[in-house]
């Protein structure tokens, strides 16, 4: 996750925000709160790996009154624990650090875990599983032997990775303390502390994993209990140990900012063996064989303009590479010329003569780019209100480096799915309001592709599902939910965003118009329940409500 808002996440960030800088030896209130956050986020992740164990045993058992779907049993989080956790993290990024201190780019106080977490989702352990939980989990009725090997076996690979991160944790609460860590790679040698294993716990817990797939799993077909990355695997248990290895320093990568080769890490081997390429697609193994149009996606009106980059009159709280990591899947981006270089703006870049109030297109394109480079299993889409030429369009998406990511629709012909996307690695789509649009890549809107609602809403009671621009009926549907009145202000999107407002709305709209709302989309997105609406109209999530 080599984004350059997220480079060193924690510690970097935080140590910046206030004397002394980064390079120098952290404060007492530094420590405490950057081992505050560590510490509390352990907890999260224990919380939902116990969800995982819980649900994977439960589904198995037939004891869910809820449901009986595993995945969904996860999403859910019926007890509200993993809830509770995030609120502990929450806290911990509150007060106590709040003089000065920015807090991780990735976190807002939400509950919502799958974004913390970032690439391991559903949970270091949950990956042995394959993509779908629910299609892994033995019922119990049926191979009593083989679900008891499935809950000993994920309970004792949370184990191991819950050890990763508590050592890893532990050598930056001492290398802070003793200012041995004072900089990027000081932190990222804790790993090294952590491969060392003086105390021989992570060797422990490993051996542990061994045991336990010996002692509980004799006479099962280990490929079918676990149809992740292991399947195959001449030696399981030492794969399930390395893949919950690598998902752990993943998850650490993505927490402190870091760039370690987990690869290596896992195994001591630079095989291949740690990758991101699980199995789902977008988030859920549900959604790979679905056509990109059908399928929902949170989508970020006006996404460049944003308050973490300072952006004036922001409609939008995260920046985009943020609004990317934190699951939004389409981003609405108006483009004009700024001293006759194409730029990212809203309404006219020569009106807003401020800075921070447009940027070089190239610059928010890189930043994309960056993201579908880094996460090889996600499908974007860019819709454009434009305002330059195609010609510079095209210019500005090769500078960025975007053009191989580039899929080309006929209109007319069926979408092709989330996973053939994939495979093609043409995982960027991208759609534009210019009628001159020629190349087979940059699709013009209104005639063949999509429709939309009204999006000049004054106030809530104007929501109204008639079509707007674009015939109803063409593939796509972009769902308008949001109020300008002149401007759009965060006021606003707090009294929208929310459910059930929000959901009930997009199953009136999915209703009237018979087709689903692929484009959700809202200002302030990090506002309400958006990722919960989404999820529902792609039927994940729902279970326990």
């Amino acid at each position: 996750m080599h984004t350059r808002t997220r480079t060193s996440a924690i510690l970097l960030t935080l140590l910046l925000a206030a004397a002394p800088a980064w390079g120098q030896p952290a404060t007492g209130q530094q420590q405490d709160c950057i081992n505050g956050l560590a510490k509390t986020t352990q907890k999260l992740v224990k919380a939902y790996e116990k969800e995982v164990g819980s649900c994977v045993k439960n589904v198995s058992k037939e004891k869910l009154t809820q449901c009986s779907d595993a995945d969904a049993c996860v999403l859910g989080d019926l007890k509200g624990k993993v809830a509770k956790a995030a609120v502990s993290v929450a806290d911990a990024a509150g007060p106590g650090c709040a003089y000065g201190l920015q807090h991780p780019t990735w976190f807002s106080g939400d509950t919502d875990l799958r974004p913390v977490l970032g690439l391991v989702n559903p949970a270091p352990s949950g990956y042995l599983f394959g993509p779908l939980l629910d299609d892994a989990t033995i019922r119990a009725a049926t191979d009593k032997n083989g679900a008891k090997c499935q809950g000993k076996v994920q309970k004792s690979a949370s184990k191991l990775a819950a050890t990763v991160l508590k050592e890893f944790a532990g050598c930056t609460k001492n290398g802070l303390k003793d200012s041995s860590i004072d900089s990027t790679a000081t932190l990222e040698a804790c790993f090294d502390t952590v491969v060392a294993d003086a105390k021989g716990k992570v060797m422990k817990a490993e051996t542990k994993l061994d045991d336990t797939v010996a002692k509980s799993c004799n006479g099962i077909d280990l490929d079918v209990a676990f149809p992740g990355p292991c399947v195959g695997a001449i030696d399981a248990p030492a794969c399930f140990g390395a893949q919950t290895r690598c998902r752990s320093c993943q998850l650490i990568n993505a927490y402190y900012g870091l760039t370690r080769d987990c690869d290596v890490f896992d195994d001591t081997t630079a095989n291949g063996s740690c990758t991101i390429d699980d199995g789902r697609c977008n988030g859920s193994g549900d959604l790979c064989d679905r056509t990109f149009d059908a399928v929902s996606y949170a989508t970020a009106h006006n996404a460049m303009s944003n308050k973490d980059e300072n952006w004036g009159a922001p409609l939008q709280t995260w920046g985009i590479s943020n609004q990317l990591e934190r699951g939004v899947r389409s981003l609405m981006l108006d483009t004009h010329y700024f001293m006759g270089s194409p730029h990212l703006c809203h309404a006219s870049c020569n009106l807003n003569m401020l800075q921070n109030w447009r940027e070089p297109l190239v610059d928010g394109l890189v930043r994309i780019r960056e993201f579908l480079d880094a996460r090889p299993n996600e499908v974007v889409s860019i819709i454009f209100e434009s305002y330059i030429s195609e010609a510079d369009t095209a210019t500005e998406f090769t500078a960025a480096g975007l053009d191989p990511y580039l899929h080309s629709q006929t209109a007319g012909q069926p979408w092709p799915t989330l996973q053939q996307l994939i495979d093609a690695d043409t995982r960027l789509i991208v759609l534009t309001d210019d009628s001159s649009a020629a190349l087979s890549w940059h699709h013009y809107l209104w005639t063949d592709f999509a429709w939309e609602t009204h999006y000049s809403y004054l106030a809530p009671e104007d929501f109204s599902c008639a079509g707007n621009r674009g015939t109803p009926g063409n593939d796509l549907f972009i769902f308008n939910h949001f109020i300008t009145n002149p401007i759009g202000l965060k006021s606003f999107a707090e009294q929208v965003n929310y459910n059930p407002l929000l959901g009930d709305r997009a199953v009136q709209c999915e209703t009237e118009g018979g087709q689903l709302p692929n484009f959700v989309t809202v200002d302030f997105v990090d506002v309400g329940d958006v990722s919960k609406v989404v999820d529902s109209l792609n039927g994940l999530g729902s279970c326990g409500g």
